[in-house]
């Protein structure tokens, strides 16, 4: 009896302890939520005066403040970490990298926000950040990296992962007009930025891209396309995901207006995705982006086998952008 009482108390401690893990986890989800609807518009107006990406602000505030809750702050206002260095206002004290370090306090969040802005505008170790598309946030978070922001190596994938978790590059975008508010503010938007390289399937099956489909493509066939996996059928519509971008592709007499009307996604955006013009004309089996694509590839060589591929059809296979690849070539 004595075991199994034993027994009981530890499954029941198993039990508790896998709850109270479950429910942190949860809170620090919630946590974050709570901080961007926050201080989301702070974000949105430091994006329109000093040019830094909001995904960027609102995830630094994320990681640097635990959500709002650090010490700093809680205490201070001081939600991105700033030391003193040649400041004059309040002061707080912290162990961080050494002891009993120095560090800014504000009167208010807001100041903090300004502050940080500032602080990233007027010090010429982040002036090559400013050189960068403002929509292009892995290279922001690598820059702060590089730039001496912070001391962790993984300071760059946190951000990124925030970023990418709560489609944060949306506020990016909505500021430069790529997307509408009502768009900004919808819950779970069917088409995200990006997948991680293990996405989740569901219960669906995995399908490679069928090649077939692009023997009579017009504008060059890519092997490559091959590595193509099926996510799911949406809107009667077969969605892959290619190079960590989602795609479909063109099937019968279908025309990119079909697309966007099926996705309910503007045409003009699927223009730009794809580097097309406003009247472009494709045909069945040409494959369309859904997002934006890279600014360059992990292949270094095509070597050109048909006599119909151009430097459009090239770029849509290694899913680059035509104005980059024109640069390397």
């Amino acid at each position: 009896m004595l075991k199994f009482t034993n027994k009981l108390i530890i499954n029941n401690i198993i039990t508790l302890t896998t709850l109270l893990l479950s429910a942190n986890l949860f809170c620090q989800t919630d946590a974050k939520k709570h901080y961007i609807n926050t201080y989301q518009n702070m974000a949105i107006e430091q994006m329109v005066k000093y040019k830094i990406p909001a995904s960027i602000t609102l995830a630094q505030g994320i990681l640097e403040s635990s959500s709002g809750k650090s010490y700093l702050a809680t205490k201070a206002n001081n939600h991105f970490g700033i030391k003193c260095h040649d400041w004059t206002g309040k002061t707080v004290y912290q162990d961080d990298d050494a002891e009993n370090e120095c560090f800014r306090k504000y009167k208010s969040v807001e100041q903090s926000y300004e502050d940080h802005s500032i602080f990233l505008a007027t010090r010429s170790r982040y002036s090559e950040l400013f050189e960068l598309n403002i929509l292009d946030y892995k290279g922001w978070a690598k820059g702060l990296k590089k730039a001496g922001y912070a001391t962790n190596p993984k300071y760059p994938e946190l951000l990124i992962g925030i970023i990418e978790e709560y489609k944060l590059y949306k506020y990016d975008r909505y500021v430069m007009g790529y997307i509408t508010e009502e768009e900004l503010y919808q819950e779970a938007p069917h088409i995200p930025s990006k997948v991680r390289k293990n996405i989740e399937h569901n219960s669906l099956e995995q399908k490679s891209f069928d090649n077939s489909k692009l023997s009579n493509h017009s504008v060059g066939i890519c092997e490559c396309m091959n590595e193509a996996l099926f996510v799911e059928i949406y809107r009667n519509r077969a969605i892959y995901v290619y190079n960590g971008i989602f795609v479909t592709y063109l099937e019968n007499s279908e025309t990119i207006n079909d697309v966007a009307k099926d996705l309910k996604v503007p045409k003009r955006r699927l223009l730009k995705f794809n580097d097309l013009p406003r009247k472009a004309i494709l045909k069945q089996g040409d494959i369309i982006y859904l997002d934006y694509k890279n600014k360059r590839s992990k292949t270094k060589y095509h070597y050109v086998k048909y006599d119909n591929e151009t430097l459009w059809s090239i770029s849509q296979c290694y899913s680059i952008t035509t104005k980059d690849l024109m640069k390397r070539n």
